[in-house]
C-alpha cells in the first residue's frame, strides 16, 4: 500500500467510484449523457480542490480524498482533467435536466447548512471515497490522517465537510467530528434525503482519528 497525489490517469477510477456511490447512471440510459454528468461533477470537484491523495494497493487505486486548504496560495486541480469543457447550455436531454435540478437543490442545501458559519473555517474535506472491497481496512482513516496532517502543517485550525445519508455519515460521529447542521430535501430518486454539515478542530481530533 502506498499513497500519492491524484494524476490524470486516475480520473476513470474516480468517475467509477462516484457513479457507484451516487448512481449517476440512473439519470439516463444514454451512456454519453451519463459520462457528461460524471465529467461535469469531476470538473466541479477538481476546481474546488487544491489537495488530493489516492491510496494504491497492488498497483490499483482503492480510495481517494480531495480537500482544500484556504491558508495557502495553491492552484486547483483542474489541469488534471483529461477532457474538454463542453458547452452544456445547448443540451436538451431529460436526464441531464433532472441532474441539473438535483444539483441546484444540493447546492442550495449546502448553502443553507453553512449559512453564517463559512468564516469559521479555513479548510474543507471535499470528497472521500473508498472502494467497497477495501472498506474497514484502515485505508480511509489513513487518508484522513494524512489530510489532517496537511492541514496542521499549513495552519488550518478548523475545517468542514458536507455529507448525506447515502454515505456512511456515522463514521464522522465515531471519530469525534461535530455535527453542525442538518437539512432534508427531495431529489429525483428519493424524498426526505438528509444532508449534513460536520466540522472538526484539527488539533482536537488528531488523537480521536487514530484511537478509534
Amino acid at each position: 500500500m502506498f499513497f500519492r497525489p491524484v494524476t490524470e490517469k486516475d480520473t476513470n477510477f474516480i468517475k467509477k467510484m462516484v457513479d457507484e456511490t451516487w448512481e449517476f447512471n440512473a439519470y439516463s440510459n444514454n451512456t454519453l449523457i451519463t459520462d457528461l454528468i460524471l465529467s461535469d461533477y469531476l470538473r466541479s470537484l477538481f476546481n474546488k480542490s487544491n489537495y488530493s491523495d489516492i491510496a494504491v494497493y497492488n498497483d490499483q487505486p482503492v480510495g481517494f480524498l480531495f480537500g482544500r486548504c484556504d491558508t495557502i496560495s495553491c492552484e486547483n486541480l483542474k489541469t488534471l482533467l483529461p477532457f474538454e469543457n463542453h458547452n452544456t447550455e445547448t443540451i436538451d436531454d431529460t436526464g441531464w435536466n433532472i441532474y441539473l435540478r438535483d444539483l441546484k437543490k444540493i447546492k442550495d442545501a449546502d448553502d443553507f447548512l453553512i449559512k453564517d458559519k463559512k468564516d469559521l473555517f479555513d479548510g474543507e474535506l471535499i470528497l472521500f471515497i473508498i472502494d467497497g472491497h477495501h472498506r474497514k481496512s484502515g485505508i480511509g482513516r489513513t487518508l484522513l490522517e494524512r489530510f489532517m496532517k496537511h492541514l496542521r502543517e499549513n495552519n488550518v485550525k478548523r475545517a468542514y465537510l458536507f455529507t448525506d445519508d447515502y454515505c456512511n455519515f456515522e463514521f464522522y460521529d465515531k471519530i469525534g467530528f461535530h455535527k453542525e447542521n442538518v437539512t432534508s430535501i427531495d431529489l429525483s430518486d428519493s424524498n426526505d434525503r438528509k444532508f449534513f454539515l460536520y466540522s472538526f478542530d484539527n488539533d482536537t481530533n488528531t488523537k480521536s482519528v487514530k484511537r478509534n
